[in-house]
């Protein structure tokens, strides 16, 4: 297994373009996972135009089980790790903490510390740029170790949400990336339509910014009602109005935008995190936790909202007319 991945990558020189030699590590992490459960799905974004979306995504049954980044050979992993200015390495973490970086010859895997910062777990090196340059002859205990190495990686299990607070909270994270997407790319034709109809809607000077952050937090808000309303079938964006209450109109027409931003990549992905955190959840848990409320739908915004933002419910801003 490792001999053939060293083999795949000899030509691999510093000026290397990055995602050249992707294919063998794919086949790598494919390898790898076989060790564990063949049922793992390793998904590949081969090209990113504008967005910032992880090169592999690591699922299991549907359910994210972590992120795997790929750097050109040479970089230097940690102190990309550590440095404060990463906002990639910081929004992966945040959306989830098991995260692996590799320039191909080194893996470094990543989690958070009790302060949520980054946290170096593990590091391991297959090979150096001069052994790829020699007739190939690794170590099999190279191999194992490496197999050890992705186990904690491949196997790792993330805290149960047992309750509304923590649900709310891991939602707010999507949903504000959600919002950067849309501001990203307002100039698209679907989002610039979307956001004309809400101008026409609620006021014509409604800002950009104001609508995205509205209207992120609206999609997922209608997702949520959408399990909420149907706790044991598997929300996806066909089933989502559908399986909105028909009083709250607006909201299921707001969920009609969902299939027209399905075509943006970095959309796309935004909205697959936020259902697979919402398909995923112990939902008796969270539906016992907001059945002491006599609105259960109102009570969750607010701790979603208190979660998002928490200077928001105290503003006279657009969501609420939205919403409600």
């Amino acid at each position: 297994m490792l001999k053939e991945y060293l083999e795949g990558i000899k030509d691999l020189t510093p000026e290397s373009n990055e995602p050249t030699h992707r294919p063998s590590l794919y086949n790598l992490l494919d390898s790898l996972k076989d060790h564990f459960n063949k049922e793992f799905k390793i998904e590949h974004e081969p090209k990113r135009d504008q967005g910032s979306q992880p090169d592999f995504r690591i699922s299991y049954q549907g359910f994210n089980i972590g992120y795997i980044e790929n750097k050109r050979v040479g970089t230097d992993l940690r102190k990309i790790v550590e440095s404060e200015k990463s906002k990639q390495i910081l929004k992966y973490l945040e959306l989830n903490p098991n995260l692996m970086l590799t320039d191909y010859l080194n893996f470094v895997w990543v989690g958070k510390d009790e302060e949520n910062k980054p946290l170096i777990k593990r590091e391991i090196s297959v090979a150096s740029l001069d052994e790829l340059s020699k007739p190939l002859k690794p170590n099999p205990q190279t191999e194992r170790d490496l197999i050890g190495f992705f186990k904690g990686f491949f196997n790792y299990e993330a805290a149960p949400i047992t309750n509304a607070k923590d649900f709310a909270t891991h939602l707010s994270a999507p949903t504000k990336y959600l919002k950067d997407a849309l501001i990203q790319y307002q100039k698209d034709m679907q989002v610039s339509s979307i956001f004309k109809n809400f101008k026409e809607y609620l006021y014509e000077e409604l800002s950009f910014e104001d609508f995205s952050d509205a209207f992120a937090q609206t999609l997922t808000y209608s997702l949520f009602i959408a399990k909420l309303n149907h706790p044991f079938e598997k929300i996806n964006l066909d089933n989502v109005r559908s399986s909105i209450p028909e009083n709250f109109a607006v909201i299921r027409e707001m969920a009609d935008f969902l299939k027209k931003l399905d075509a943006i990549k970095e959309i796309q992905w935004l909205l697959n995190e936020i259902l697979n955190l919402i398909n995923h959840v112990d939902m008796d848990s969270i539906l016992k936790d907001l059945n002491d409320d006599k609105d259960p739908y109102l009570h969750f915004y607010e701790t979603f909202l208190s979660a998002y933002d928490p200077k928001l419910r105290e503003k006279k801003g657009v969501t609420p007319q939205i919403l409600w």
